[in-house]
Formats: C-alpha cells, sequence, structure tokens
C-alpha cells in the first residue's frame, strides 16, 4: 500500500510543468547592446519563439537564442536572461545536463550564476518585471538543489518586489508565501508553516482573477503535500476537491478570469492544457489519500482517470509542440524535420513507459485484490460452516443435513445424563409451538427454571435448525409466540446470553451467514433472489448490510468462492 501512495505522489510532483512554466513577460529594455530589439515577424530568430519550446526542446531554444543575438533580435542581457530561465526551467534535464556536459548541479550552477550577474545590470534593475523573472530563477535554483536557506532568501526577496509593483503583483506574492511555506517545512518549522499556508488559502479563496486562482492552487498543492507526507490523508480530500472545483469552474467561464496576468494561458489550448496539469495533479492527490483511507472503489476508480488524463495530456501536448514548431519553423525544414523524429520518438517512449507504469500498478493493485478477497471469503465460508456444525451437533443422533436443511426436523428424546439437551415431541399450540427442553443438570423442568444463557442456547439452537429467521416477519414477537415466554423474559435472554446490543442485529447477523452460504451453493440463482429468501426487503439494503458485515459485496464474496 505505502509503494503505491509513494508512486501517485511522485507522478504528482513530476508529471510536466510546461503549463506554468512558459514566459510570456517582455524582456526587452534599454541599454542592451548591439542591434535592434525588434522581434520580426518573419523569421523564426526570436525570443517568443524559443521561449515556447524551451520546457521540452532547450537545445534548440538555445541555438535560437544564439541566432537570434546574432541577427540583432535580441540584446546580450536579454538573451542571457532566456538562458537562465531555460537552464533552470526546462523540462528535459537530461538533454540539457548532456548539453553541458554534467550534472544537474552544472546546469543549475550556470543558470544561478547568469542570475546572480543580471542582478547587478542597470537595466534589469530599472525593470521591475525583468528583475522578477530573475529572482523567481534565483528562488527555483535554490529549491531544485535542495538549498532551502538560499530558496527562504531569495524568495522573501521576491515577495518584497511583488508588494512594490502594486496590487497587480499581490498574487504573485502570495503565490510565492506558499513557496515559502513549503521551505519552512522542509526546515522543520511546520507550525509558522501551516499558519502561512492557511493565510494564503483564506486570503485566495474569495478571489476570481487568474492570478489568483493559480496562486490558490499552489498554496493548496503545498498544504497538501505537507500534510500527505504526515499521513494526514483525510485533510487532504477537501484540498484536493477544492482544486478540481475550481478549474471546473475556470473551464466553464474562463472570462470570468481573464486578467492578463504573465502566467495565464494566451490560448484555449495552452488554457486546456493547464486545466488538464493540474486536474491531474488534484486527482493523484485525491487517489493517494483514498488509498491509505482503504476506499479501494473510489482509488480505483480516480486512478483510472489519472490514467485516461495522463494519456490524452501526454498525447496532446506532443502533437500541439509538433504541430507549432512545422508552423514556425520553415526556413529550416530538414532540421525541423530531423528534430521532429526525435520529439515523436521520445513521446512515444514516454507514454509507454506511463502506459506500462499504470498498468503493472493497476495490475498488481487489481491482484492484491482479488487474493484478499479469496482468503476473507473462505474465512467466512469456514467460519459460517462451523457455526453450523456446532448447532447440529448439540443435538446427539441427529445426521448433519444436506442442504437445503428441512425447516422443521423432528428432534428425538434422550435419557438422562447425555449433556445435551433436545425435545421430547412437537406440541403445536395456539401461538406458536413450544416444546420443553431437557438438559442434565437441569432435572427436566419448565425454561423458568433455566438461566438465561442456557435459554438462548436452546432458542438459538431451534432458530437456526428451523431457519426460522428466513421469515420477513420474524421478530421478538414470534419468539414470544413460539417458545410462551414473556416480553421481558425474551429482554433478559438476549442481554445476557447474546453478544448483540439488538435483536434486529441478531437476525440480521443469520440471515447474512445463511445468504452467504446460499450464494456459494446456489450459483444459478441471482442475488436478488437469495436476498429476498433470506427475508431482506430489497437488493440494495442485503448488498450494504452484506458489504458492512463481511466487508465485501456479494458479488466479490460469490466471485471469489467460485
Amino acid at each position: 500500500m505505502r509503494h503505491t501512495l509513494y508512486i501517485l505522489y511522485i507522478l504528482a510532483l513530476v508529471l510536466p510543468t510546461g503549463c506554468t512554466g512558459k514566459y510570456n513577460g517582455s524582456l526587452a529594455g534599454k541599454g542592451e547592446g548591439r542591434g535592434t530589439l525588434s522581434q520580426s515577424a518573419d523569421t523564426v530568430h526570436t525570443r517568443q519563439v524559443a521561449m515556447s519550446i524551451y520546457a521540452y526542446q532547450p537545445a534548440r531554444a538555445l541555438q535560437i537564442i544564439d541566432s537570434a543575438l546574432i541577427v540583432g533580435n535580441v540584446g546580450e542581457v536579454q538573451a542571457q536572461q532566456c538562458r537562465a530561465r531555460i537552464y533552470s526551467f526546462t523540462q528535459m534535464y537530461d538533454q540539457m545536463d548532456s548539453l553541458l556536459g554534467g550534472s544537474k548541479d552544472v546546469r543549475l550552477d550556470s543558470a544561478q550564476a547568469i542570475a546572480e550577474r543580471l542582478l547587478d545590470n542597470d537595466s534589469i534593475k530599472a525593470d521591475l518585471k525583468r528583475l522578477r523573472d530573475v529572482l523567481e530563477i534565483l528562488a527555483y535554483t535554490d529549491r531544485m538543489k535542495c538549498d532551502t536557506l538560499g530558496w527562504i532568501q531569495w524568495s522573501s526577496k521576491l515577495v518584497d518586489l511583488c508588494r512594490q509593483m502594486g496590487p497587480e503583483a499581490e498574487a504573485d506574492a502570495l503565490r510565492t508565501e506558499a513557496e515559502i511555506a513549503a521551505a519552512l517545512c522542509a526546515l522543520g518549522q511546520e507550525k509558522e508553516a501551516m499558519a502561512k499556508l492557511d493565510s494564503v488559502i483564506s486570503s485566495l479563496s474569495g478571489a476570481f482573477r487568474f492570478s489568483e486562482l493559480d496562486a490558490l492552487i499552489v498554496a493548496l498543492k503545498r498544504k497538501i503535500v505537507f500534510l500527505g507526507s504526515r499521513d494526514r490523508y483525510a485533510e487532504t480530500l477537501p484540498l484536493s476537491r477544492q482544486i478540481i472545483e475550481r478549474l471546473d469552474d475556470y473551464e466553464a467561464h474562463p472570462d470570468k478570469y481573464h486578467d492578463g496576468s504573465h502566467r495565464e494561458p494566451n490560448t484555449d489550448q495552452k488554457r486546456a492544457d493547464y486545466i488538464r496539469f493540474y486536474r491531474s495533479q488534484a486527482q493523484s492527490y485525491q487517489t493517494a489519500a483514498l488509498a491509505a483511507l482503504g476506499e479501494h472503489g473510489n482509488m480505483l476508480t480516480a486512478f483510472r482517470q489519472i490514467e485516461d488524463g495522463v494519456r490524452e495530456a501526454t498525447a496532446r501536448e506532443h502533437i500541439a509542440r509538433y504541430n507549432a514548431l512545422q508552423q514556425k519553423i520553415e526556413a529550416e525544414h530538414q532540421l525541423a524535420n530531423a528534430e521532429r523524429a526525435n520529439l515523436i520518438a521520445a513521446g512515444i517512449g514516454i507514454l509507454a513507459l506511463l502506459a506500462i507504469a499504470f498498468a503493472v500498478i493497476l495490475f498488481h493493485k487489481n491482484r492484491v485484490i482479488r487474493r484478499k478477497n479469496r482468503i476473507l471469503a473462505q474465512q467466512i465460508t469456514d467460519a459460517v460452516d462451523y457455526k453450523e456444525l456446532y448447532y447440529n451437533s448439540l443435538t446427539p443422533n441427529r445426521p448433519t443435513p444436506s442442504r437445503p436443511t428441512p425447516s422443521r426436523p423432528t428432534p428425538q428424546p434422550l435419557p438422562v445424563g447425555r449433556g445435551v439437551y433436545t425435545f421430547e415431541a412437537e406440541k403445536p399450540e395456539v401461538g406458536g409451538d413450544y416444546s420443553p427442553p431437557y438438559r442434565e443438570g437441569l432435572g427436566g423442568g419448565s425454561p423458568d427454571e433455566w438461566s438465561d444463557e442456557q435459554l438462548f442456547e436452546h432458542i438459538h439452537g431451534v432458530i437456526v435448525r428451523e431457519k426460522l429467521f428466513l421469515d420477513p416477519k420474524f421478530e421478538r414477537q414470534t419468539i414470544m409466540d413460539r417458545f410462551q415466554l414473556s416480553k421481558e423474559r425474551v429482554g433478559a435472554v438476549f442481554s445476557k446470553g447474546s453478544d448483540h446490543a439488538k435483536m434486529s442485529n441478531y437476525i440480521q447477523q443469520l440471515r447474512l451467514e445463511y445468504a452467504a452460504q446460499q450464494l456459494v451453493e446456489q450459483p444459478e440463482r441471482s442475488i436478488a433472489q437469495i436476498a429476498t429468501e433470506c427475508g431482506f426487503s430489497s437488493h440494495k439494503y442485503f448488498s450494504d448490510r452484506f458489504r458492512q458485515y463481511f466487508s465485501m459485496t456479494p458479488t466479490e464474496f460469490r466471485k471469489a468462492r467460485l
């Protein structure tokens, strides 16, 4: 179980984040070196083209930046800023690490060194939006390098800068505060971290701008991950549902959230990718919580939704990026074709790995459930059969009946001293046919002379052997009439002699155990027919009670036994 939870949380954290890593802010500024800074529409060598593909084609994006620098479409400072973002935020880590000839530390160190140099540039200092981008790079690289103190330091500066930029950047400030809370959790300052997260979530819950929605989702994710790491799964479910509900509302009413912020998806396709990505993460968190709480049915349903969503998102994402690349790089058609083949191969490989991973997890989960069901069903059958044999043995010289058991067996009298009880004779009377028992040590006599435990054992034996409990109208009055007992005596007998607080629970247990036998012995009969035969008013009520008592549905039980 814990292995499955770990896999689900890892999937939620490492799913492609291209939706949130896009860069739409303007990087133009003054004093950036050679040539004009105009962005020609008739060339592929532009910053916009590079930053639209850098998440999944970092090598190609760097080539475009170098070409744009040569033809004068970007300045040196702007090019360095783009390189730092590509190094840090690309999703193709292995490709970037291979290009730089080292591990991820080389890539992150390069991005960090560039960003620190950019902090001293006058054009960066003069443009708060560009300065915000540089601080985001520094905070992210320290986070990826597990430098928690550096992460908090740069994030705090980013919060101050966003507050300096005014109300339009308040959502960015709150989003960054959520990241600071995550860093505090890593440092063990859980109380302060939770207070900060709750404050951010409270500030954003009633907002309807996209920037606020995006910040709210980030804060909810950070809180879910923290609670999940502390095995507080029940608390994560409403948070996951809140993410899904807000995304559903955004999908239905995108105009209501439109604010033109730099993080907002600027096309229908990007908006759909954004919604699909975060919905998939929320479903992953939800599935992990359901698995931890033992709600296997709901967990499998949510798991299948994740599987379908990931497959669709991966395929659509690669197809969309391929189409965009084909339209924008017509001038370099041969190179684009070669890279397109690499991209398709990578996409097929990723899709195949995801499909195999999901198939293995699903197969393993179903196999475990089937094995547990078989064991549980066998234990249920053994317990029911043991009870039947026990109560059959209470009447000596009486052969174990073959099912179905006759409804009215004729008991035989025994000589004194046998140590068990039976009936002297069947004596039908008005209101019932009570047959006084004989038990060693009691000296005969009436049931009034018996203890409550002994009388319950006798009554229970009659009810089980004659299957009186199958009558839908069987109740306390039936026992009073059948055994000529007062209401008070019946109450005392069942209170002291049985393990059930209510007689209805006692009757229901007998019916359920008998139904379990019939499900196996009469496979040709439907569950609804067996439920009616056992005295239940409806199929649904029978199934609910069966699952509550045996921890599996009648269908699962029958399948496991047969």
